[in-house]
């Protein structure tokens, strides 16, 4: 009886040990693939310990441009620069990861157009981190598949967008590359103008010929005080500053003429808008009201809304710069 024990107790002894024993390292990947799991932990070792850190601008092409492109995803690679710096390389990691946030559901009703992108070499294949920063959404996709979506603020954004430019502008590679996006831009403008209208002419008019020309930086709607005098349609005016300057007045109307884009339809999206043109046309003041976050522009003349248009986003930085020259407060970013 006794002889049982102790061989009982030694195969007892055994299944301890074997139980103790380390279990192998989970793979991230497949821990990413769970739309459940947290995915700025599972970003934040791919970023850490992948190779070959790479930052992409993306877009669209013409037709016959597209066919010498190459793509990420749907988009198309319009420039790269490969992060060499380890503190460059941190910074921006930090950013990311400061700025991106979970979403365990999937893609909502809003389509992303990714411009930007982060390209490491993880466990031997291509990780990729596509951004929108227009509609603040994400998407990791490895070995060309996509695993899930993520949201992210518009933080990092001038960051990505200096590294970018200066990549630009000092690499011969990459300056031959960006010339043909620049000239792939023009064609691809000409090859829209039939498929979307101006800014009707009497808005245009009244851009170039109004007086009291202003640009101003509103903070979105908190519902208080609607009719305040300091408020343009709820908004509170953070700040003001007379455009005076023919060429920065120019630039602002080139920079609404191109980007607004007549409405098809209503827009599911509770407008939350930080920049105001006001002018003065024929004795009526005209807001220019613009929301860059949902790409929406309003008309309102003499306090009364008009229309509606599309806006896109790519001048906004025009916009922030007259306002931050001028020292008027800009209004704080989307989180």
């Amino acid at each position: 009886m006794v002889g049982r024990c102790v061989v009982g107790l030694a195969l007892l002894g055994l299944l301890g040990a074997g139980c103790q024993k380390a279990a192998p390292a989970p793979d991230p990947l497949a821990y990413l693939k769970d739309s459940q799991k947290e995915l700025p932990e599972i970003i934040g070792v791919a970023l850490k310990e992948g190779t070959d850190f790479e930052l992409f601008s993306l877009g669209s092409l013409g037709k016959e441009e597209s066919k010498k492109q190459r793509k990420m995803g749907y988009e198309y690679v319009l420039g790269s620069t490969k992060i060499k710096s380890p503190e460059l390389r941190e910074e921006l990691t930090t950013a990311f990861l400061d700025a991106a946030y979970i979403n365990t559901a999937s893609f909502t009703a809003c389509d992303p157009t990714f411009r930007h992108a982060i390209r490491v070499k993880y466990q031997g294949s291509n990780f990729d981190l596509l951004i929108c920063f227009e509609c603040y959404k994400g998407a990791v996709r490895h070995k060309d598949v996509y695993l899930h979506s993520f949201q992210i603020n518009g933080k990092p954004e001038p960051l990505f967008d200096k590294v970018l430019r200066r990549a630009a502008g000092g690499e011969a590679e990459m300056k031959s590359t960006w010339l043909l996006v620049n000239l792939v831009a023009v064609i691809c403008l000409g090859q829209l103008g039939c498929k979307r209208s101006a800014l009707p002419g009497e808005l245009s008019q009244a851009l170039r010929e109004g007086t009291e020309f202003e640009l101003i930086s509103i903070e979105p709607k908190d519902n208080q005080e609607i009719d305040s005098p300091n408020r343009i349609d709820g908004n509170l005016i953070l700040g003001r500053t007379a455009v005076t300057n023919r060429e920065t007045r120019d630039a602002l109307v080139r920079a609404i003429e191109e980007s607004a884009i007549p409405m098809e339809g209503s827009v599911a999206c509770l407008i939350k808008p930080r920049h105001v043109v006001r002018v003065k046309h024929n004795g009526e003041v005209n807001d220019f009201i613009i929301c860059f976050q949902c790409k929406i522009m309003q008309l309102w003349k003499g306090g009364i809304f008009d229309s509606e248009f599309e806006f896109d986003r790519k001048y906004k930085d025009i916009f922030n710069k007259v306002l931050t020259d001028a020292g008027v407060k800009l209004a704080e970013a989307p989180k």
